[in-house]
């Protein structure tokens, strides 16, 4: 008999309400995809990523030499460029093959889900946000079945008239000037009207409010496929599991070249999240769709409220909570509770967004410098955040790389031109793959609009995937170095992620 983990009872730290009948959604199948509890030793995983990097390394000299690119007699500049970029893609390729080769055990597991599951309250920040996205959202998640839920709305001093309009849209109830509360779908409402403070302080207030032992964060613009809020919850019955995520996948990935390498990159980091959650080295959960245990939250003292990237800090927090107490929290990717938001269309909203991630990366990166290299967080800090160390430097060396490559001194003293398409080749044979296997991933998603229809076409994501390195991969750089300035000189403030939404 093959072992299978399974989800722990519910014993202690929480008291599961009763869920709304399970009959009313399809679940597929009773079962749910959710990152298995392993007992598997960071030190196992550390010497896995190295002694593949060893091999990757070794193979693209090799490859080198088999193309007729010879060091020798070269500046000692060049040589170093080249053995830099070869080791670049060599850890590249390296944390691929690691993971992957978990991503095969991990996507065969299926987990339980019959049953009741813990009880959420689902908080959502609003500001500016319009009326008639704002209420589609809502409605969205007031219509999920399957889990007892309440929905918290926090409007953070929205200056466009929306939070009226939307209390008379829903046909809420006043209970004092600020606060609201009415059902909507079945489900239980309270919009809270909040002075204009911050995303993390809205979520920082609407938990307090909070009723049930699992708290999940959503977005404005967040909407989840069929089931996806019990499959979420279902994580929360092992008691050793603090936080959960699903899958956040692009809605108008069709909608040009932009939105269409976004969606193909949401696709591909939704099986690095499962991969690193399965080796415990999951770093970040999207705020956009997390749960959390609510005496966790509240434990960690929430949410950042001066961060650019709370959810971000969030992780970090709930990880050095653990690690002080002696117990690594476990985070889990629950692969079928699937979400769909939409991403920004224009050059100069993505490269916004981009730089806001980047500069609240590089300042929490540093705040929790303390947990790189820490044993005692086990996969998370012996490997992911050093590997994320070298995430940090990687845009300032790119453009440096692209200046060598310009002043034409590696093309003269090593043929860089036939190594360059080598090595592009390479890249983009290995993004195929994931590609394709992420696609594969997405056919077994939740029910609802379908990642694979939301993505742009086949053969156009797999030309988006392999033409990245010329154009998109370079407006993240550049997003990335501004965003490396915006946290040396400590600029704060609160961006939305995407342009507003235009009322009908």
């Amino acid at each position: 008999m093959s072992k299978r983990p399974v989800f722990a009872g519910a014993k202690g730290r929480y008291q599961p309400g009763p869920s709304k009948e399970s009959g009313e959604v399809n679940l597929g199948a009773g079962v749910v995809s959710c990152t298995p509890i392993v007992a598997r030793s960071p030190w196992k995983t550390a010497l896995e990523v190295v002694l593949s990097f060893v091999t990757v390394f070794i193979a693209l000299e090799c490859v080198c030499v088999a193309i007729g690119v010879d060091p020798i007699g070269a500046r000692m500049m060049d040589v170093a460029s080249l053995q830099a970029a070869l080791a670049f893609v060599g850890i590249d390729l390296a944390v691929g093959l690691v993971l992957i080769r978990t991503l095969f055990a991990r996507l065969r597991e299926e987990l339980p889900i019959e049953g009741e599951v813990p009880q959420v309250s689902v908080l959502l920040p609003l500001w500016n946000e319009g009326v008639s996205g704002a209420r589609k959202t809502i409605e969205a998640w007031a219509s999920q079945r399957g889990v007892g839920h309440e929905l918290l709305v926090g409007d953070d001093g929205s200056t466009d008239g929306s939070s009226q309009a939307l209390v008379d849209a829903l046909g809420l109830a006043a209970v004092t000037s600020n606060h609201f509360t009415g059902e909507v779908n079945g489900t239980r409402v309270q919009l809270f009207r909040l002075p204009h403070s911050g995303k993390g302080a809205t979520l920082n207030a609407l938990s307090r409010h909070a009723q049930h032992a699992v708290l999940v964060t959503v977005d404005a613009d967040t909407i989840p496929t069929e089931g996806s809020l019990r499959r979420l919850a279902a994580a929360f019955r092992d008691e050793q599991v603090d936080m959960a995520t699903g899958v956040v996948s692009i809605s108008n990935g069709r909608e040009g070249w932009l939105l269409g390498n976004q969606s193909a990159e949401y696709l591909k980091n939704a099986l690095v999240r499962i991969a690193w959650s399965t080796l415990g080295g999951l770093d970040q959960v999207p705020g956009a769709f997390t749960g959390i245990r609510a005496n966790v939250f509240h434990a960690v003292g929430g949410l950042p409220e001066d961060s650019l990237t709370e959810d971000y800090e969030l992780t970090f927090r709930v990880m050095e909570h653990g690690v002080e107490r002696g117990r690594a929290p476990k985070v889990a990717t629950v692969l079928r509770a699937q979400v769909f938001t939409q991403g920004p269309s224009t050059v100069k909203g993505f490269i916004r967004q981009r730089t806001r991630w980047f500069a609240g990366f590089i300042s929490t990166l540093l705040k929790f410098r303390r947990l790189i290299f820490d044993p005692r967080a086990g996969a998370y800090g012996l490997v992911r955040l050093p590997l994320k160390c070298l995430d940090a430097v990687l845009p300032a060396l790119a453009f440096a790389s692209l200046v060598v490559l310009v002043r034409g001194g590696v093309v003269s003293a090593l043929g860089i031109s036939r190594l360059s398409l080598t090595l592009f080749a390479v890249r983009w044979v290995w993004d195929l793959i994931i590609f394709a296997m992420a696609l594969t991933a997405s056919k077994r998603l939740g029910d609802g609009p379908s990642t694979e229809r939301a993505a742009p076409p086949l053969m156009t994501a797999w030309f988006f995937t392999g033409f990245e390195a010329l154009t998109y991969v370079w407006l993240k750089h550049a997003a990335a170095l501004r965003g490396t300035a915006w946290a040396m000189w400590r600029l704060r403030r609160w961006e939305t992620s995407r342009e507003p939404t235009p009322e009908p």
